[in-house]
């Protein structure tokens, strides 16, 4: 899905760690823009613009990412205005959660491109109580299709679930011309029973028969060590 969101990005001429420190702390984040026949460019986008525009956009919308190039051997500032672009990943810090770095990517309009979006469930509250919780097994996957008919998030609703059930990515129905890239057998949603009353309905165990005591065995243990 294409949105009417233009996110800013100037060209960098630098590369590596110290530079990149640089621009953080300056209040900026290095980017790249790769796409199929571009070569990639690097760039930086201004920490809260970007943080904004991704709260629109997210993973799965199409925006345009206007590149300005700053002056230089003599020439003027330039700018492009680039079509068609999604943020493919972002890295953040694994403590800080901070921004650390972009990847946006130009997405050809005529061929099928892998897209990861996520799976948002509905119904938990009209779900019969029988004691079943549930638990959320897949939140993201991947799939294949063409950017104009890339869905915003897959819907699961789970009202008709109950304890015990699994929903694996098999009874899932893509939507038109989407195709799921992830394992049909793999768990999306399971409605599970809390420890307790899991325990409570299991068939008890059988008592062991305690072992045989080896009375030679146990007499030649207790025996002192001879000097």
């Amino acid at each position: 899905m294409a949105l009417d969101v233009v996110v800013s990005a100037t060209k960098r001429t630098t590369a590596g760690k110290g530079p990149a420190r640089e621009l953080r702390r300056q209040g900026r984040i290095p980017a790249i823009l790769y796409g199929p026949g571009r070569e990639p460019v690097s760039l930086s986008v201004e920490r809260r613009s970007f943080e904004a525009a991704l709260d629109k956009v997210g993973h799965t919308h199409l925006f345009s990412l206007k590149v300005v190039t700053p002056p230089q051997d003599g020439q003027g500032q330039a700018e492009e205005t680039i079509p068609n672009v999604v943020i493919k990943e972002v890295q953040t810090d694994p403590i800080s959660r901070q921004i650390l770095h972009v990847d946006f990517y130009q997405v050809p309009m005529d061929r099928p491109v892998e897209f990861t979006i996520p799976i948002v469930l509905v119904g938990e509250e009209e779900r019969e109580d029988d004691g079943g919780v549930i638990q959320h097994d897949l939140r993201e996957i991947t799939i294949e299709c063409r950017p104009d008919a890339l869905p915003e998030k897959i819907v699961v609703d789970v009202k008709g679930l109950r304890a015990g059930d699994v929903l694996t990515v098999a009874d899932l129905t893509p939507p038109p011309g989407v195709r799921f890239l992830a394992s049909p057998a793999e768990a999306v949603v399971s409605v599970v029973l809390p420890r307790a009353v899991a325990e409570a309905e299991e068939t008890p165990a059988q008592e062991e028969t305690p072992e045989p005591e080896l009375v030679g065995k146990k007499k030649a243990e207790e025996e002192p060590e001879e000097a």
